[in-house]
C-alpha cells in the first residue's frame, strides 16, 4: 500500500497524541527486513504505549504517511464527533 521496502527511512513524530510516521524521510526509523514499523521508545512512553494496546492504522498512499491512533485518541474523537465538535 505505501510502498516501504526494508531499510526505508521513516521519521516517526508525535501530532495530537498520535503517532504519525513519515516514510523515505530522514529519520530517526527503518522499515525492518520483515517490514514492519517499529515506534522508537521515546514515541512509545510519550504516547503512553504499552504492549498489547488496540490501535488503528491509516495510511495516506498519496502523501507517503501512516498514522497511528491509539484506542484513547480514537475514543475523545469519536466522543466529540457525536457531540457534533468540529475536528
Amino acid at each position: 500500500m505505501l510502498g516501504w521496502s526494508p531499510a526505508t527511512s521513516l521519521k516517526p513524530t508525535v501530532l495530537d497524541g498520535q503517532v504519525i510516521v513519515l516514510g523515505r524521510a530522514a529519520g530517526t526509523a527503518v522499515v525492518t527486513k520483515l517490514g514492519h514499523v517499529r515506534i522508537p521508545a521515546a514515541i512509545r512512553h510519550r504516547c503512553q504505549l504499552r504492549a498489547g494496546d488496540g490501535l488503528l492504522l491509516t495510511a495516506s498512499p498519496a502523501h507517503g504517511f501512516l498514522v497511528v491512533c491509539t484506542a484513547s485518541v480514537l475514543d475523545q474523537a469519536l466522543a466529540a464527533f457525536a457531540r457534533g465538535e468540529p475536528s
